[in-house]
């Protein structure tokens, strides 16, 4: 969840307070009744009652049993009604601001040039693969560009 909650958490803190939910399915760890599941007003056909919030890990499943929605329509519509948890489908898993200082010591940093524009790429929000990719990065080089000792036939290239 973008919130940095859990599923658990953000179903039970944002998204059943906004949706008008209520709990239909609970368990018993020691002593304490956790819920695990909610049924609310679903936010694509407003169906009383028909949308299943189930939380599964830094996620959440989501499913109406009136419109029969997917997933996706229904997280695309949930990131409209609650930026701070959900992203759309499509939408990039994480806007961070790439600290000044940070990007000072990358720039200070001796390393070889594909390493270092692989780090960059990294701070922007690139997954590695991805990165390794547009770098054009052959596989038996990547552990080698990942490392931070590139070959010198590796930053010769072009």
């Amino acid at each position: 969840m973008r919130c940095g909650e859990d599923g658990t958490e953000c179903a039970i803190q944002h998204v059943v307070p906004r949706l008008g939910g209520h709990c239909t399915k609970s368990r018993t760890v020691g002593g304490r009744s956790i819920p695990y599941e909610w049924a609310c007003t679903c936010a694509l056909c407003d169906g009383a009652g028909k949308l299943t919030v189930t939380p599964k890990g830094r996620t959440m499943l989501l499913h109406c049993q009136k419109c029969k929605a997917s997933q996706d329509k229904l997280m695309a519509r949930m990131a409209e009604l609650l930026p701070a948890c959900f992203r759309a489908p499509g939408q990039a898993r994480m806007t961070h601001r790439v600290d000044p200082a940070d990007l000072a010591a990358l720039a200070l940093t001796e390393m070889p040039p594909v390493s270092l524009r692989l780090a960059l790429l990294e701070m922007s929000g690139m997954s590695t693969p991805d990165a390794l990719d547009k770098l054009g990065v052959r596989r038996e080089n990547r552990s080698r560009v990942i490392n931070g000792r590139a070959s010198i036939s590796m930053q010769n290239r072009r």
